[in-house]
């Protein structure tokens, strides 16, 4: 696995071998919670975003 760090965006690449997809993809995020992904594809780019860290922009609360 690789795992690469640039400007707020964590990627991490691993391979799967001659396999098509795994069973399951299970991101443990630092605070200890568990995000998992069922049966994820192989060449296949999946963005996962940590619910807690999402930016709210203005349109997305209440108005002043």
């Amino acid at each position: 696995m690789k795992i690469c760090f640039d400007g707020g965006i964590l990627e991490a690449h691993f391979g799967l071998g001659t396999a098509t997809m795994a069973d399951t993809l299970d991101i443990r995020w630092p605070d200890g919670r568990t995000t998992r992904i069922g049966y994820p594809k192989a060449q296949a780019l999946l963005v996962v975003d940590d619910p807690d860290l999402i930016f709210r922009g203005p349109l997305d609360g209440p108005s002043p």
